[in-house]
């Protein structure tokens, strides 16, 4: 949702959370196990630019990339030592292609 944090409801944040924050926290939890058990493993977690740097007009994505950047980099710290690499990749901004 790109507006003002005026015009945002509670709804646009929800929405924002359960797909940038909620999906990445729920497939990791799927598969962790499963690496823990292995002994190794690699988890990559695309972020955005969004989740270090809030711009206006964009702040429930803000919020949701800055959950999703705190969540891999926090474990990243966890997981290594049970052989599990965690990568945070943080794209910057991204422009149409004119076409």
């Amino acid at each position: 949702m790109v507006a003002p944090f005026e015009n945002l409801e509670i709804g646009d944040f929800e929405q924002a959370m359960d797909v940038m924050f909620w999906g990445t926290l729920y497939t990791t939890l799927a598969v962790l196990p499963l690496m823990k058990t292995r002994g190794q493993g690699r988890i990559v977690n695309i972020t955005s630019i969004g989740g270090k740097v809030s711009v206006p007009h964009l702040a429930s994505y803000s919020c949701a990339k800055a959950a999703a950047v705190a969540f891999s980099n926090g474990l990243r710290n966890e997981v290594r030592q049970s052989g599990i690499d965690v990568l945070t990749i943080v794209p910057g901004l991204m422009r149409p292609a004119r076409t």
